[in-house]
């Protein structure tokens, strides 16, 4: 452990003060009553002095905090350990906990005796997803009179990522109208409910799929051919534009929406999928290509962790991303955006072979920060025409899971 940065602060100033002036006293109009007193408050100015300047090189806190990852809810512990290797004790000792960590508070009163050690834990959790560093910490004591206040300053930090919780989501169907399960083949190729031509009858294909218009008119079986869709791989876009934004704190919509895009991650890590994300937040637009592996979803876990609000829209962000060739698969959209405007983006998307589910936090039950009524839209039933699944979460059913 590196040593730390040590200050001393004289908490009676007119003292030193004091005993200077009884020395000129004393030195050029000698008197007995000058002498008791420079002796009497000048070795007290000088013992303290000492006390506190042993405790500065013999005292130490060390801080064994958690480092690496961890998720929102989860418990942790730290451990300090206190040691007094000086010849005097330690008569009292406040530690001051300089983490920003929300609702978490590592201070501690206490005491050492001389040449002792003690040992104490303090325990916490992780309230709120980010990235947060445990360490930093100052020890305030002093001598027993008060005179002197000597800090020390320890720096040594350890962050740790705190990643956003996740619910159950393996309910929600995804757009193409059927649910993703574990016992689905990840590298299979998934139908849509878009046909787009005509073939002849296979002893394989079930009857449902005969056109039987067609087949009078050819005077033989035929069937019906749809869009296949590759569904080996997911794509999450992530709406981060702070217009729609209700509640507050871990409370609001927009943190919601970050909850339900790391649940959908998980799930396609879960299920074997590939999975990719797109957003723009405050450090601007990023395109992770979708892979499959539990690093890359500790990757994406990572982003959504350190995202924070922009003021790009969901419209603005779609059309940026809407025309890259490999923007195919199941893609998701995570957006509490109630209005339209962004409906001519998703239908280019559509357009690219792409299934296409968007799920909304349901502002409707959040309370508004500005008092103003929502917009009326046609949004869910446009989202239907167009072939799309649309999902509202309300608020109640993400906290019921997260409590």
């Amino acid at each position: 452990m590196s040593r730390p940065k040590i200050s001393l602060y004289n908490n009676v100033r007119l003292l030193p003060i004091v005993v200077l002036t009884l020395f000129l006293l004393q030195l050029f109009l000698p008197f007995r009553g000058w002498s008791v007193l420079l002796v009497g408050l000048g070795g007290a100015l000088l013992a303290c002095w000492l006390w506190v300047r042993l405790l500065g090189w013999f005292l130490r806190l060390e801080r064994i905090s958690p480092t690496g990852y961890t998720r929102v809810g989860e418990p942790f512990r730290e451990v300090f350990e206190l040691s007094n290797k000086a010849i005097i004790p330690c008569l009292w000792l406040e530690a001051l906990d300089l983490s920003e960590v929300p609702g978490y508070n590592a201070g501690a009163l206490t005491a050492v005796g001389m040449r002792k050690s003690k040992r104490w834990r303090s325990n916490g959790a992780f309230t709120r997803r980010g990235e947060y560093y445990l360490g930093n910490y100052e020890v305030v004591t002093g001598d027993p009179l008060g005179v002197y206040t000597l800090t020390q300053h320890y720096t040594q930090s350890s962050p740790i990522i705190v990643l956003p919780p996740r619910i159950n989501i393996d309910h929600l169907d995804i757009a193409s109208g059927r649910r993703a399960g574990r016992h689905r083949n990840p590298l299979a190729i998934e139908q849509s409910n878009t046909p787009i031509g005509l073939r002849e009858y296979m002893p394989q294909d079930g009857q449902r799929r005969i056109h039987w218009p067609s087949s009078a008119k050819q005077r033989k079986l035929m069937v019906r051919t749809f869009e296949r869709i590759a569904a080996d791989k997911w794509w999450v876009i992530l709406d981060m534009d702070r217009t729609w934004l209700r509640g507050e704190e871990d409370h609001s919509s927009l943190e919601h929406a970050v909850t339900i895009a790391m649940s959908f991650i998980e799930r396609a890590t879960r299920e074997k999928f590939a999975v990719g994300l797109i957003m723009h937040d405050v450090y601007g637009e990023r395109v992770i290509k979708p892979q499959r592996s539990q690093a890359h979803q500790l990757r994406l876990s990572r982003e959504l962790a350190l995202a924070e609000p922009s003021d790009v829209s969901i419209q603005t962000l779609l059309q940026n991303v809407s025309n890259r060739p490999d923007l195919t698969g199941t893609v998701i959209v995570v957006s509490a955006n109630p209005t339209d405007t962004w409906l001519t983006e998703l239908i280019k998307i559509r357009k690219r072979k792409a299934s296409l589910t968007v799920v909304q936090p349901d502002l409707a039950d959040y309370p508004s920060l500005d008092g103003l009524p929502l917009p009326h839209s046609d949004l869910p039933l446009m989202l239907t025409n167009l072939g799309a699944v649309h999902h509202l979460i309300s608020p109640n059913f993400i906290m019921r899971q997260l409590s």
